[in-house]
């Protein structure tokens, strides 16, 4: 939320087509309705086919500067089919990760290396253990290409989205609470463009080469007209609800209903290969685009793809427009990138602009904010930091505390010997070093050593005498043994059985005496412990 305060409220949305551009001026409203303003650039004029270069550019910086755009951040689209884009799914949901995997992926996904492309992903869907990733990358060369003609008409955008996102982002700030399982199908001059939403998410997008353009060199190779009149007629089409209402007799019906029957199979072929792989059905229908105006259009593709058409939004911005165009359809998509920047992290997004291509900090910087927001951010940022550093201090202090106190606990269990505790820490490491040296005792810390030696003495010291152990000593590598018998000759008897040991060695006996009690003979015997 604090981050969306300090992004320009204004953007607008760039979308060139083949035969005209269409812009979105988009302003967030605080406490009013947002702002729309819609404008539109024919590119052709006449009898041509296609607009160079120079001539978009000029239309161009025309549109902007009569227009007052000039300083507005824009966000563009590039278009889908100048694009290699996947949806992978990857087995990690920590977006670091999906980032560090991301190159891999995208390397076995394209025909050109990973220096030649630009490329960005984001994550659409998540799910238990994996994550849903769309994956666009675009040739060096066309990003070029594409970022001069827009420098010429002296547009600098701060982000590079796809024409097909630009569908989605549309959805999610217009459509989102009338569906949430729909196709979008945006009908332009040279392109047609899917986005299908289901759940409220993104899941899949295309672009297919066959749009109004393709019906009007139909039009002009059937029937011998004139590119110009074709495109007039065009206009003046009606298209029945069903397939038998075509007159076949006719060459222009006959020629609109063959266009028709090709463009409706590409998309309920992706419709039906995403319903067959997801089980899921989709059921609403938006048509937008230039190309959608055909007469009846709505219709007929309700009745082939047996889908609900969404009901015209004409006048669902009507408050929000001040001045421009009236809004339409055909400004779905200019929307859709006007709008990105107002969904900020509640929507998936791709910028293209990566890398060499992308604006540097400080610029980005110069443009988007001014001394009034650096100064409320400042103070923004202190207050928050002292909040911080005032909530951190006190989650420390209490976790501290109970740390000291579970300590204290700990200690006295495990030493409870110790009736005092003044610093359990250092008194812990002093019982700690006390116990080693008690262990140091039995071979090197390993009371094992022990028992093995208990055992080999055991099975060797004759059973038939008489053997009172007083004292048993085992040191490092080193047995110590004080113990009584009943004559000297029984001492002998038990050397000589230690003797026989494997794991004991230069066995000496040493202060054999009588001892105090008749018959009685105490003596000393040592041994060393020899390695296994």
């Amino acid at each position: 939320m604090i981050a969306q305060m300090f992004r320009p409220r204004s953007f607008v949305g760039l979308d060139i087509g083949s035969t005209s551009v269409r812009v979105t001026k988009f302003r967030r409203g605080f406490t009013g309705p947002d702002e729309v303003v819609c404008l539109h650039e024919d590119l052709l004029g006449g009898d041509s086919r296609e607009a160079s270069a120079e001539a978009i550019s000029q239309r161009l910086r025309g549109l902007f500067e009569e227009n007052l755009l000039r300083g507005v951040p824009v966000v563009v689209a590039m278009p889908t089919h100048w694009v290699f884009s996947r949806i992978i799914t990857v087995p990690f949901t920590d977006p670091k990760k999906v980032s560090q995997i991301i190159p891999y992926e995208t390397e076995e996904l394209i025909p050109l290396g990973l220096d030649e492309v630009v490329f960005d992903h984001t994550i659409i869907d998540v799910t238990e253990g994996e994550s849903t990733v769309l994956v666009a990358a675009v040739p060096r060369d066309r990003m070029t290409q594409y970022l001069e003609l827009l420098a010429d008409a002296g547009i600098d955008p701060v982000s590079m989205d796809l024409d097909s996102l630009a569908l989605f982002h549309f959805y999610r700030y217009a459509l989102k609470e009338l569906a949430q399982d729909i196709v979008l199908i945006d009908i332009g001059a040279l392109k047609s463009t899917i986005c299908i939403v289901s759940g409220g998410k993104l899941r899949v997008i295309r672009s297919i080469m066959m749009a109004g353009e393709v019906l009007t060199r139909n039009l002009v190779s059937h029937l011998g007209w004139t590119y110009a009149e074709a495109e007039s007629e065009k206009h003046h089409l009606t298209v029945p609800e069903a397939d038998d209402g075509f007159d076949v007799s006719d060459p222009a019906s006959k020629t609109l209903k063959a266009f028709l029957g090709s463009l409706t199979a590409e998309i309920q072929n992706t419709m039906r290969a995403y319903e067959t792989a997801s089980g899921l059905a989709i059921s609403q229908l938006y048509l937008c685009g230039s190309g959608a105006k055909l007469k009846g259009l709505s219709s007929y593709l309700t009745q082939r793809l047996d889908v609900k058409v969404v009901n015209s939004l004409d006048r669902r911005f009507e408050v929000a427009q001040k001045k421009g165009d009236l809004w339409n359809s055909d400004y779905a998509s200019s929307l859709g990138l006007a709008v990105r920047p107002a969904l900020w992290g509640h929507s998936v997004s791709i910028n293209l602009r990566q890398g060499s291509f992308s604006i540097p900090h400080r610029e980005r910087s110069a443009k988007q904010k001014s001394w009034m927001r650096l100064a409320v951010g400042v103070v923004l940022v202190v207050g928050i930091g002292f909040a911080n550093f005032y909530v951190d201090y006190s989650i420390k202090e209490t976790r501290l505390q109970t740390l000291k106190n579970t300590l204290r606990q700990d200690f006295r269990t495990a030493f409870p010997e110790v009736i005092s505790v003044v610093d359990p820490v250092q008194q812990g490491r002093m019982a700690l070093e006390q116990a080693k040296k008690r262990l140091e005792v039995f071979g090197h810390n390993d009371p094992a050593a022990v028992l093995l030696i208990l055992a080999d003495l055991t099975e060797h010291l004759p059973a038939d005498r008489a053997l009172e152990v007083n004292e048993l000593i085992v040191e490092n590598t080193k047995v110590k043994i004080e113990a009584s018998t009943d004559s000297f000759e029984s001492v002998d008897a038990i050397k000589a059985a230690l003797t026989n040991s494997e794991r004991l060695a230069e066995v000496v006996v040493s202060d054999a005496r009588m001892g105090a009690r008749p018959g009685q003979v105490r003596f000393r015997v040592t041994a060393v412990v020899t390695a296994e």
